[in-house]
């Protein structure tokens, strides 16, 4: 989801309309809806200064609109917009905490997902048993969606 349809997503939550939320950004009247639509149809991207106001007046994480998945918090933020997306929910196995793939439809964009975890999972289950090395693995990973004639579903 990009940082523009995260806006409009949390603007409307919050009940806002785009002149509403451009006025507590501080933007003239004649011109705060404008501004806020150009940030909600990405033909703008917010610099860092006004992605910080924008998180304010939503009252979120600036996180949440632009995770860093470098970090252990951004990269929550990002599986809280998966779970957003309908891609994930976290749950407890054996007491154990798991994320789930949800069930969907066949065009449904989680079933593209779960396809790709397993086939993820199986390579790690392959490097695990000693199928293949770590740097096989790891070239798998940095080609994928496609290595040496693999064909996978773009999405």
């Amino acid at each position: 989801m990009s940082i523009g349809s995260k806006i409009r997503l949390l603007r409307m939550k919050k009940g806002l309309t785009q002149k509403e939320l451009g006025l507590k950004l501080g933007f003239k009247e004649s011109s705060a809806d404008v501004r806020v639509a150009h940030y909600e149809s990405d033909l703008r991207s917010p610099r860092e200064d006004m992605l910080n106001r924008i998180a304010d007046a939503l009252n979120v994480n600036v996180g949440y609109l632009n995770p860093d998945t470098r970090t252990a918090i951004g990269t929550m933020q990002a599986l809280f917009e998966m779970e957003d997306n309908g891609l994930f929910y976290p749950e407890k196995v054996n007491g154990e905490p798991v994320l789930s793939l949800r069930q969907h439809n066949h065009s449904d964009p989680a079933l593209v997902m779960q396809m790709f975890v397993r086939q993820w999972t199986d390579k790690a289950e392959q490097l695990r048993n000693g199928e293949i090395t770590q740097e096989e693995y790891d070239e798998w990973r940095y080609h994928y969606p496609e290595l040496k004639g693999e064909q996978h579903v773009n999405r």
